[in-house]
């Protein structure tokens, strides 16, 4: 149950940082620290399409994500099971993920956030733009991301909040075709019900 409940956690904390934009094909060394501890893994990116695999704390997780399809799919591979929620099940449910799409105006992000364009740098050789996006209705939070949009995808993020920092970064971006097949889970997968965490 433990696992369960880190695994949304994380979950919500990986879409909120994908943002919601059409990205490049490519796939990439993922490393995210935090209070909850850290954790390492993959991501493979598709289009709208994503899946994120971390070995952490909390054993080996994963996260597949499809934009036209509105699902989000929880892995959990050391239990062979998966669980599947729906938008309004999600972990980002009430959360704003940054408008990436708005990224050419300053002042407004999603409904409720401030940006802030702080310049560019460059994050693993692409040149990308950075931002801060600040909560209003919790300014003592904030989060800075490093957006490329060569590849439509943040790159880096980071999130200050007096329960402490997080970190979300990709590494060793290899850009280039991503087969269909890893958005599936694996077929050995039981599937659990969502409701019963």
């Amino acid at each position: 149950m433990k696992t369960v409940g880190k695994a949304l956690f994380v979950a919500g904390l990986l879409l909120l940082c994908a943002g919601a934009v059409r990205a490049a094909e490519f796939e990439a060394d993922l490393v995210i620290e935090g209070p909850m501890g850290a954790m390492t893994g993959k991501i493979y990116v598709k289009g709208d399409r994503q899946r994120q695999d971390m070995t952490g704390e909390m054993g080996r997780t994963g996260v597949i994500t499809s934009g036209e399809e509105g699902a989000t799919l929880i892995l959990l591979h050391d239990q062979q099971a998966y669980m599947e929620m729906s938008e309004g099940q999600s972990p980002l449910t009430g959360m704003n993920a940054p408008d990436l799409d708005g990224l050419t105006a300053e002042g407004e992000g999603a409904k409720g956030q401030k940006m802030e364009k702080l310049g560019n740098e460059t994050v693993e050789g692409y040149l990308c733009e950075k931002i801060r996006l600040v909560d209003e209705g919790s300014p003592e939070s904030s989060t800075l991301i490093w957006f490329s949009h060569e590849l439509g995808f943040l790159l880096k993020a980071v999130h200050q909040s007096p329960e402490g920092t997080s970190t979300v970064q990709y590494r060793n971006i290899v850009a280039g075709a991503v087969a269909d097949s890893v958005f599936d889970v694996p077929s050995d997968y039981r599937k659990l019900d969502v409701g019963a965490f």
